[in-house]
């Protein structure tokens, strides 16, 4: 009968002690899994991460490309340049007034005066805005035309501006515009080409002086 017993208890014992390491083995295993399960979730993360990286950073680099290239292109051109008509007053800043009160005149020859192509008079009215003389030059004003598609240039004739001054009276085409004078006019005379059209006046007060206080244009054209 004791022999039964021990054996029993052997077996029983035996049984205890290898259930423990099973137990072990189980557990261990179970915990193996979970980290091979975290670790291979790692990259899934990492990589979802990265896509959503990607995808949110494009768009604002091209977003910022947009905003980059419209602040280029505030440049000064030729279209700002303003065309004011004949009887119309344009402001020099907060210096003057100017205008060109009458559509000019052509001739060909004024008086022992002759024209290599044709006189082009026209006669330039100025207030002057502010408490102080402004000194105009005979180099400020300036005659531009369109002839055969090209843009040609003339500058006053003196001699020819001179014999409108003492037919015309008014100023002369260099003087001072005195403060307050509401009736300061000089007449010009250019030698141009006849075949000239599109004739603008530029007008840039204190430029042959050094620097102009404005540029003024001034469409000499006329529905005829």
């Amino acid at each position: 009968m004791r022999k039964y017993l021990t054996m029993i208890m052997m077996v029983v014992f035996s049984a205890g002690c290898n259930s423990i390491p099973y137990e072990e083995v189980i557990q261990t295993g179970v915990a193996g899994t979970q980290m091979v399960l975290t670790v291979s979730a790692l990259p899934t993360s990492t990589t979802t991460v990265s896509t959503k990286t990607t995808n949110t950073v494009e768009p604002t680099l091209e977003n910022t490309a947009t905003v980059i290239i419209p602040s280029e292109t505030h440049l000064p051109t030729e279209s700002s340049v303003l065309y004011t008509s004949i009887g119309q007053q344009a402001s020099c800043g907060d210096s003057m007034i100017a205008s060109v009160p009458f559509p000019p005149e052509f001739k060909k020859d004024l008086f022992e005066h002759h024209a290599s192509g044709t006189f082009l008079m026209v006669k330039l009215a100025l207030i002057n805005t502010t408490n102080q003389p402004i000194q105009i030059w005979d180099g400020d004003y300036t005659i531009k035309s369109s002839i055969n598609g090209i843009i040609k240039t003339f500058k006053p004739h003196r001699a020819a501006t001179t014999y409108l001054f003492i037919q015309k009276g008014g100023r002369l085409m260099q003087d001072q515009v005195e403060p307050c004078v509401m009736n300061w006019e000089t007449n010009l005379a250019f030698d141009v080409d006849p075949a000239g059209k599109d004739w603008v006046l530029v007008f840039k007060p204190g430029s042959e002086g050094g620097k102009a206080l404005c540029e003024l244009h001034f469409d000499l054209t006329t529905s005829e």
